[in-house]
């Protein structure tokens, strides 16, 4: 059975708890899906296709590899290729000039990537 929105955000919230991140980050990943104001967390749910990777693909191949912009497209390919077809479920927090972007697989509960700037 799959994982409801609030499952995954408690994935997400224990799996940051304790890690040194930006404090405005911080005090969103701590609150509860109950306490979010509208807007602090986008949410969305959906399977994940081949065309989101080809995407990406076409991303690093016009990217130089020098940037640190790469790295991270590079990493997001190798973690997200093998989860075609699954359903996951994707948090992103804007908290100032700060980001962090997560997802969650929502068959299994499990934290599959998550970024941070």
């Amino acid at each position: 059975m799959a994982k409801t929105d609030r499952q995954c955000w408690n994935v997400v919230r224990s799996a940051m708890k304790g890690r040194d991140l930006p404090a405005r980050l911080a005090d969103v990943l701590a609150k509860p899906w109950e306490e979010l104001e509208p807007g602090q967390v986008r949410y969305e749910s959906k399977v994940l296709t081949r065309a989101y990777l080809e995407f990406l693909e076409e991303q690093l191949a016009s990217c130089p590899r020098r940037l640190k912009w790469h790295q991270v497209l590079q990493r997001r390919l190798e973690v997200l290729r093998p989860l075609v077809r699954r359903r996951l479920a994707a948090f992103a927090v804007v908290a100032g000039k700060r980001w962090f972007w997560a997802k969650v697989d929502t068959t299994s509960g499990r934290l599959v990537h998550w970024e941070v700037d």
